[in-house]
């Protein structure tokens, strides 16, 4: 039995280093081909994230605001001492907003139902589509960087390079204003 055995582990000697060899090379080829796709399906979903959040927000201001206008005295403390955020946001004492990509959000009503809404640290590899997927919020001007475009005359492409224009240390600030009515 002890000499089947030998006979047994001395034809075994493990693998070569081709096999290991093309191993490696196999494994970082799936890998190539899945991150991208994994952090695109990341970015996108956090984008989502955040226009939710932007548009619980929005609504909960639209629904306080009902019978009253909006004015100037909105500010970020008063959305949270009157608990209007969405639950994505953070804050702190000094009655900072921090966006789901962790930039710093200022909003400010505007006299007459206006409102502004700026989100910093906001990263170049979804400002466009952020942008864009937030047409629906109601706002009618969006200022990428110091590029100002209003939704209803600007394409996805307008975005883009005003997405591209705008970038400062890989992050975009973006501005979002409601005009008085």
């Amino acid at each position: 039995m002890l000499n089947v055995l030998q006979k047994r582990n001395k034809n075994q000697r493990g693998f070569t280093m081709l096999e290991i060899g093309v191993t490696i090379a196999i494994m970082l080829i799936g890998a190539a081909i899945i991150v991208p796709i994994v952090s695109g399906y990341l970015d996108t979903s956090r984008v989502n994230n955040e226009v939710s959040a932007m548009r619980a927000t929005f609504d909960k201001v639209q629904q306080r605001y009902q019978r009253e206008p909006i004015t100037t005295d909105i500010d970020n403390q008063e959305l949270i001492e009157a608990n209007l955020l969405a639950a994505n946001y953070r804050t702190n004492s000094s009655f900072q907003i921090y966006n789901i990509f962790d930039g710093q959000v200022t909003i400010d009503g505007v006299d007459e139902n206006g409102m502004t809404w700026v989100s910093e640290g906001i990263p170049e590899s979804v400002c466009a589509e952020l942008v864009e997927n937030a047409r629906s919020l109601q706002f009618e001007l969006v200022t990428i960087g110091s590029t100002e475009l209003r939704y209803s005359d600007s394409l996805n492409a307008d975005f883009t390079q005003a997405c591209i224009g705008a970038v400062a240390d890989d992050v975009v600030t973006i501005t979002w204003t409601l005009e008085e009515n």
